[in-house]
């Protein structure tokens, strides 16, 4: 007898502990709506920020093939200008045997 009106009581409690729980994080149907736009107005933001990113990812890359480009030129620009002056350096030498 003891042992089941202990049970008894402990579900007693248990039960009104959940429905004061429920109660209490109840959710109206007011709270519903508002927390809906907010999440769409959440979710607009989250979007339009993607947008900016993507388009600045855009930028990022353009700018790395353009730079990526203008390495390579230059690359190139710096070897004629060393053949240049090999070419140079090898003129200036056979003038000098020239003028002796």
């Amino acid at each position: 007898f003891f042992f089941s009106s202990r049970r008894r009581h402990t579900r007693c409690r248990e039960v009104s502990w959940a429905r004061r729980c429920v109660q209490e994080t109840a959710i109206s149907g007011e709270d519903i709506g508002e927390l809906t736009s907010k999440l769409a107005k959440i979710n607009l933001e989250y979007e339009s920020k993607q947008k900016d990113l993507r388009a600045e990812a855009e930028k990022y890359d353009t700018l790395h093939n353009k730079t990526s480009e203008l390495e390579t030129a230059l690359q190139k620009y710096k070897e004629s200008v060393e053949i240049d002056l090999e070419r140079v350096e090898r003129l200036n030498a056979e003038f000098m045997e020239l003028e002796e």
